[in-house]
């Protein structure tokens, strides 16, 4: 019997599973889907989440983040740095230019929609980077 490695010196192999943390999101904000389950994903579903995990965080990624998420995310670093504690551990991070790189610093893609066929590809990627 002859094997293939399908294995790949991509980025995200550098990070051992153990050396993974948090929670990541896909999803560019011209494709409705993705924009309702960002907003799903933060108003009802993040909260229980983060009621069972207090210590986690989820970082999401997308082109095109609407300017209401961007202004919520620069009081959120204002707060942050006036050491109020309202960090809810959910942070909009934009457009990522190494996606690879991203995923495999994360421990669970979340891809959170209701409708839409992106899912495939979300989880894919996921796949790919070992999350």
């Amino acid at each position: 019997m002859h094997t293939t490695s399908t294995s790949s010196s991509s980025s995200s192999s550098l990070y051992d599973y153990n050396a993974r943390s948090d929670f990541v999101v896909l999803g560019g904000y011209k494709h409705p889907p993705n924009v309702d389950s960002i907003h799903y994903l933060q108003h009802e579903i993040w909260p229980l989440i983060r009621s069972k995990l207090p210590h986690v965080n989820v970082h999401v990624y997308g082109a095109y983040s609407p300017s209401t998420l961007q202004k919520q995310q620069r009081r959120k670093r204002l707060n942050q740095q006036h050491h109020h504690d309202d960090d809810d551990g959910f942070y909009i991070k934009g457009y990522v230019h190494n996606l690879e790189e991203e995923l495999g610093k994360r421990r669970v893609l979340l891809a959170p929609l209701r409708y839409g066929a992106g899912i495939k590809g979300k989880i894919v990627d996921a796949w790919r980077c070992g999350c």
